[in-house]
């Protein structure tokens, strides 16, 4: 036992750990402080760093099939193991579920709060803070060292408020937040590429709506570039994907690495037997989608070309890789989100998809998406829509996250209207909105059968537009790093009057110039 376990075990002696009532906060942490723990010794442990196969910390390409290079995680920052009662771990999910279901407006998990350890904190130590919130672990990433998603039967601000007294006195709790919830973003309103105005608009009448011709992504001449590739792996981090459905079939992801039906975890991806992806909502192995959302996006994105069906997805060929991390009402969390985020660097995905949002700010989601910006990551993301009154707000002044996460690997995308008008509903921002992209009376793919479409309305509608666009530049310079991928994907956005003033680009996505 080291000199720093001593000290503290001396000081909680008297005290029993088994919940935050034993003793009042306050007591609790005037009893352990930095001072009494400044002579103490421990042995240093290494951080986790996220570096490629080479060894090298800078983002490499594997230009064989278009993914991120193997990631490796270093032994040195241990962290307490996920609770071995698989009973209670199902049951904690189950639970979730069922109170989201219950009650769409709750901001946050009233069961769980996330606690990120200081990198020198030994196993002893962190399991001492655990029992004193009477904690178990739910769920811990690679990608984010040290941090830990903890069940707890107490109220979850009070414990977040302890927690954060006994890292100032302590040293060993870095911060501690809660599991903040946030929403899927599309708004219903009542197939073929014709009605697909977002890639080729000729003035066509889209559900009662006349366009202006050539207020498009100029997706048609981009496709004389390129159309696609069968090995580049996007991340569609949603609702699920209907994954039979006729114009999504063919280009759905097979991990061909993780073989099913054994116990064993082939790919290292942290989950077991994830053969077309995971469902992190549920914790399961079907990412089946129960919403409709995350089916609509992947047409977008991936709806097979030239198939004499339905639609087309910007990329006419590419592999979509169902990540899972909303409820069926469109819910999901901090944690879920992070766990996308961290399959999609394990699994060597490039681009991801976050067609969703809120106005939480989370600092372990931050870590997350600094984490992947290493690991070479680029996430896509909807700039939001509005508020309770339906109008768009400024994201400069009232932020939706993840879009409005400043990196360089994070793009936020805004929604136009077939006329080249800024939607009603859409957020902007002059610094904080990257360029917009189609999102009214969008045309796609849905979960009800294998040959549905409808139309949906929101910036989850104009973000799948961009990740497309950004997977065919990534396919086209596969060296190219996140932060150069939305570099061009900005420069190359064609001006928009409307679009003056009201993001970092001035314009609408161009499919056509960011493809040369």
């Amino acid at each position: 036992m080291t000199a720093r376990t001593l000290v503290i075990a001396a000081c909680f002696a008297s005290l029993p750990l088994t919940s935050l009532t034993a003793a009042s906060s306050t007591d609790l942490v005037s009893l352990v402080s930095k001072p009494a723990l400044a002579g103490a010794a421990d042995t240093p442990v290494l951080s986790i760093q996220l570096v490629a196969a080479s060894g090298e910390t800078k983002p490499q390409t594997d230009d064989s099939d278009g993914r991120l290079p193997a990631v490796i995680f270093p032994p040195g920052f241990e962290v307490l193991p996920i609770d071995g009662d698989e009973s209670f771990i199902a049951d904690w999910y189950v639970t979730r579920n069922k109170l989201v279901l219950a009650d769409s407006s709750l901001t946050a998990d009233p069961t769980s709060v996330l606690i990120q350890f200081a990198d020198n904190t030994p196993l002893a130590l962190q399991q001492m803070t655990l029992d004193v919130i009477s904690g178990r672990v739910i769920n811990s990433w690679p990608l984010v060292p040290g941090l830990l998603h903890v069940a707890i039967p107490g109220d979850p601000d009070k414990v977040v408020d302890f927690l954060k007294q006994w890292g100032d006195a302590t040293g060993l709790v870095e911060f501690a937040e809660r599991d903040l919830f946030y929403r899927v973003g599309a708004i219903p309103n009542d197939p073929s590429f014709a009605l697909e105005w977002g890639l080729r608009n000729t003035g066509q009448t889209i559900n009662g709506s006349v366009g202006i011709s050539g207020v498009d992504i100029r997706m048609s001449t981009a496709w004389d570039t390129i159309r696609g590739s069968s090995t580049f792996v996007v991340g569609m981090c949603d609702t699920g994907i209907r994954r039979f459905h006729d114009d999504l079939y063919s280009n759905m992801w097979v991990n061909s690495v993780d073989i099913a039906g054994n116990t064993i975890d082939e790919d290292r991806n942290g989950v077991v037997n994830d053969t077309w992806g995971w469902d992190f909502w549920n914790n399961d192995r079907d990412p089946t989608d129960d919403n409709g959302h995350g089916t609509h996006i992947a047409g977008t994105v991936g709806a097979v070309g030239n198939n004499s069906r339905g639609v087309s997805g910007v990329c006419q060929t590419v592999r979509m890789a169902a990540i899972k991390i909303a409820s069926a009402t469109g819910s999901l969390s901090t944690t879920t989100a992070i766990s996308s985020i961290n399959y999609c660097v394990a699994t060597r995905i490039k681009v991801s998809n976050h067609s969703w949002g809120g106005p939480g700010f989370s600092q372990s989601l931050s870590n997350a998406i600094s984490a992947a910006r290493t690991a070479g990551h680029l996430l896509v993301c909807a700039a939001g829509n509005g508020g309770s009154d339906a109008r768009g707000d400024n994201n400069d002044t009232l932020p939706t996250y993840p879009a409005s996460y400043n990196f360089d690997n994070v793009i936020s995308v805004a929604a136009v209207d077939n006329r080249g008008a800024l939607a009603g509903f859409s957020n902007f921002g002059p610094t904080s909105v990257d360029f917009a992209a189609p999102g009214v009376n969008i045309i796609s793919t849905w979960f009800t059968s294998n040959t549905a479409y409808v139309y949906l309305n929101g910036t989850s509608m104009a973000t799948p537009h961009a990740t497309g666009v950004a997977s065919l530049v990534a396919m086209r310079y596969p060296t190219w790093t996140p932060g150069q991928i939305r570099a061009r994907l900005i420069s190359s956005s064609r001006p928009l009057p409307a679009l003056t003033g009201k993001c970092v680009s001035g314009g609408m996505l161009n499919a056509t110039a960011a493809v040369q």
